[in-house]
C-alpha cells in the first residue's frame, strides 16, 4: 500500500509537471507572438502615425506598447515556468508563481484604471479625433491621418464627428469648397462630392462617425470581455500549477 501511494504521488507529480511544460510552452508561444506584433506595429510609421492622432493623450497605452510589455512579461515567465518544471527548480516555479500573480494584480488594477478613467478617456479621444477632422484633414503631411478618416467614413458610413456639417469650418473644405468624396452615398457618386448646399443632406452621410465607432467597439465589448476572463483563467491555472508541483517536490527539489 505503502508503494502503491509513492507511485500514485509520483505519477500524480508527472502528470502536473508536463502539464505545467505544456502550458508554460504554449504561454511562451503567445507571448514571442505578442512581442513579434508589438515591434511590427511599433516600426509600421503608418499605425504609429495614427496612435499618435488619435491617442495623443494615453500613447503609452497604445497597442504596440501593450503588445511589448506584456510579450517580454510572458516570454520571462514563460521561461521561469518551463525550467522550473522540466529541471524541478523550485526557486524557478516560486518565482513564476510570484510574477504570474503580480501581472494578474497588475491586471486588476489597470482595469480599474481603464474603468474609472473611461470618461476622461473618452472626451481625451473626441478632442483628437474634432482635430484631426477640422485641422489635420486633406493636408498634404497627413497622408496617414486623410487614410485612417476616409476607412471610417467608408466602412461606417459616416461623415465628420457630428455630421457632415462638421466640414464646414474645416481646413478640408476651406481648402476645396467640398466635402471628402468618402462621405458620399454609394449611389450617389454622380452627384457627389457637391459644393451645392442644398444636395448635402441628400448626397452625404448623415451620421457622425465618432459615435458609430463607438457603436462598434460597443457591440465588440462582449468578445473583448470573453478573451479576458479565459486568458485570466490560463493564468490562474499557471499559479495553480507552479504551486502544486512546488509543494509536491518539497524539499527534494533544487533551489539553484
Amino acid at each position: 500500500k505503502e508503494n502503491n501511494k509513492k507511485m500514485s504521488l509520483s505519477g500524480g507529480k508527472m502528470c502536473v509537471k508536463y502539464l505545467m511544460f505544456i502550458f508554460n510552452f504554449l504561454f511562451l508561444i503567445m507571448g514571442a507572438v505578442l512581442l513579434g506584433v508589438g515591434i511590427w506595429l511599433k516600426v509600421d510609421k503608418s499605425y504609429s502615425d495614427v496612435a499618435d492622432q488619435f491617442f495623443s493623450q494615453y500613447s503609452f497605452l497604445t497597442a504596440s506598447n501593450i503588445a511589448i510589455g506584456v510579450g517580454v512579461f510572458i516570454v520571462l515567465i514563460s521561461f521561469l515556468g518551463c525550467c522550473g518544471a522540466v529541471k524541478e527548480i523550485r526557486s524557478m516555479l516560486f518565482g513564476f508563481f510570484i510574477l504570474m500573480l503580480l501581472i494578474f494584480i497588475a491586471e486588476i488594477v489597470a482595469a480599474a484604471f481603464a474603468y474609472t478613467k473611461r470618461n476622461d478617456m473618452k472626451a481625451d479621444m473626441q478632442n483628437d479625433f474634432k482635430k484631426a477632422i477640422l485641422q489635420d484633414y486633406g493636408t498634404p503631411n497627413n497622408g496617414i491621418v486623410n487614410t485612417t478618416i476616409d476607412t471610417f467614413q467608408k466602412t461606417f458610413m459616416c461623415c465628420g464627428y457630428d455630421s457632415y456639417m462638421d466640414y464646414y469650418n474645416s481646413t478640408y473644405t476651406k481648402n476645396t469648397a467640398n466635402l471628402p468624396s468618402s462621405c458620399c452615398v454609394k449611389d450617389t457618386v454622380d452627384k457627389c462630392p457637391t459644393s451645392n448646399p442644398n444636395l448635402r443632406s441628400k448626397v452625404y452621410y448623415q451620421q457622425g462617425c465618432f459615435e458609430q465607432v463607438m457603436q462598434f467597439i460597443k457591440k465588440n465589448l462582449l468578445l473583448i470581455g470573453g478573451l479576458s476572463i479565459a486568458f485570466a483563467v490560463i493564468q490562474i491555472l499557471g499559479m495553480v500549477f507552479s504551486l502544486v508541483l512546488f509543494c509536491a517536490l518539497g524539499g527534494k527539489g533544487e533551489y539553484v
